[in-house]
């Protein structure tokens, strides 16, 4: 499948406002339809579906958003585990503080360990 580049205005400079460049991958039929049936469920042209992914992928947002989640359960178990042991015991109100306050910090806890990974930084103990 060759996914055309659509001429279309996108902010930048005038040598970047067109979408000149193609990228492109052969499929198999299940392959495209797989490919068709995701656009489809996301209300857009193949084309434009393919191109989003691609584009996401390259901003390192699917990565960032699987290390949310696994931080966050990481959060939640530690401090279950912390609480069981010390014998404290938590309401059901109590555990969804917890992890209300998880999923406001998560998002936040990848950045940071995405930027200490690219820096160089990140120490993995």
């Amino acid at each position: 499948m060759a996914l055309k580049s659509e001429l279309l205005p996108v902010a930048g400079p005038q040598s970047e406002r067109l979408r000149s460049h193609t990228a492109s991958a052969k499929l198999t039929d299940a392959e495209f339809a797989e490919l068709e049936g995701r656009a489809l469920k996301a209300g857009k042209r193949p084309g434009e579906w393919v191109r989003e992914v691609l584009l996401r992928e390259l901003a390192g947002q699917g990565q960032q958003l699987l290390l949310a989640e696994v931080i966050g359960v990481r959060m939640i178990v530690l401090n279950l585990f912390s609480n069981l042991a010390r014998g404290d015991k938590l309401s059901a109100d109590d555990i969804q503080r917890l992890i209300a306050e998880i999923d406001a910090q998560k998002s936040k806890r990848a950045s940071e360990r995405i930027k200490q990974s690219q820096l160089g930084q990140l120490k993995l103990e």
